[in-house]
This record gives C-alpha cells, structure tokens and sequence, in this order.
C-alpha cells in the first residue's frame, strides 16, 4: 500500500491590530503598522517604533535577523502607555511568539475585531472643513448641522458604526457623508435660556468613550420663546 499523503498544509494565523481608530494629531505610525506599510517614516526613532518596524519585515521576509533585531528592540522597549500603544505592542509579541512556534513559516495577519482605543469626540464643528471647538455656539433652535471631530472621524470605521449621539439627555441620529459623521443640532431644552449641553456617542458595537468624560458641548444662545415644528 502506498503511503496516505500529507494534508494540505494550513497558513498559520494570528489576530493582526484592531482599527485605531487614528484622529487628527494622532499617531501616524499606527496606521502605517496596521497597513503593513514597514518602511513609513513614521516607523523610526522610538524604541517601540523601531521593533515595529523590524518585527513589520520580519514577518513579510522571514529573515532572521530581522526577527532577532526586532524580538530585541521590543524586550527593550518601554510599557506602553496609549491604547494605540498596548495593541501594537500586544500584536508585536504574538509575532514574536508565532516566529518562536514556526520558524520557517511567515504568517497571515487577519483582522482583529473591535478598536485599540474608545470612539470619542474631541471637538464640534458646523462645517467639514472647521477645526473642532469644545463649546460650539448653535441658535437657541438648533437646525444646523455638526460635525464630529476626533477619532470617531477616522475612514477606518465603517459607516454607521456610531449611530447616536446624546445632546444632553436627548439622542440625536447620527449621518455619515463623505466628509465625516455629522447630526443635526436639536433645540435647546428651553430655547429662551439656552445654556450648554454636552454631547457624547452613543448606540454602537464599539466601545465608546465614558459619557461622563465628554469633553465637548453644545452652547446654546438664549433667544426666542418657542420654535418651529419639525419639517414646517
């Protein structure tokens, strides 16, 4: 009898990094790790950056000595202290490991589920093109449209994975168009006194930033008695 032949052999996985998700002023080295762009600038000069970028080669060459430098250069390298931080660096590791388990093989990175860091909003806008403001002034009627700035921005993201935001108690849909996630400015609770109302994100399979920790609110200028009805 001949001999049964070996079964196929599997491509070994491991659990590649989540989504950021990368806001404005975040780290560039981030998306660069994640998209297996080894060579970005942005993968240089820190000691985590720079096993990132080792341990990055490594696993698309399989040359050895890339995986030794980059095994080094992480074993030195500080706690991570971001939440972009902890996942790269918990990423990085499974990679050291999995050369450690199989040596001659190079591995496939799949996605991982979720995000290294909360969504979270850092400012408001009533343009696309604005810098955000922490307090954004809107009429004592609302009507105008918002848009959220911070990592809830990053093109990552799907689309309508934030559904709601809360303007103070009240959820307010939020709508994703080319430019970015926006909602509409509901009336403020008592149009003639206006006041301040702060916004936070709400309905959604990520994780999300502490509503109790929102930075950023609505400013609503005093004025008129009473306003319009939807739609008129």
């Amino acid at each position: 009898m001949g001999s049964t032949p070996a079964p196929p052999r599997v491509a070994p996985v491991i659990g590649g990094l989540p989504i950021g998700p990368v806001g404005p002023g975040e780290p560039g080295w981030y998306v660069a790790l994640r998209a297996g762009t080894c060579d970005h600038d942005s993968l240089a000069g820190a000691s985590a950056q720079d096993a990132a970028s080792l341990l990055c080669r490594a696993a698309v060459t399989n040359d050895e000595a890339l995986w030794s430098q980059g095994a080094a250069a992480l074993a030195a390298a500080p706690l991570p202290q971001s939440c972009h931080d902890v996942a790269a660096v918990a990423m990085l590791q499974r990679l050291v490991q999995f050369h450690r388990d199989h040596p001659e093989d190079v591995p496939v990175l799949v996605d991982t589920p979720g995000t290294a860091c909360p969504l979270s909003i850092t400012g408001l806008a009533t343009a696309p093109d604005e810098a955000g403001e922490s307090a954004l002034p809107v009429p004592p009627c609302g009507g105008v449209p918002v848009h959220l700035r911070g990592n809830v921005q990053d093109r990552a993201l799907p689309v309508g994975s934030v559904q709601f935001v809360t303007v103070g108690p009240t959820p307010v849909p939020i709508q994703w168009a080319s430019t970015g996630p926006f909602f509409v400015a509901p009336p403020a609770p008592v149009p003639e006194s206006g006041g301040s109302l702060p916004v936070a994100l709400s309905g959604s399979g990520y994780v999300l930033e502490d509503p109790a920790l929102s930075t950023v609110a609505l400013d609503y200028a005093p004025g008129t008695t009473a306003c319009p009805a939807p739609g008129s």
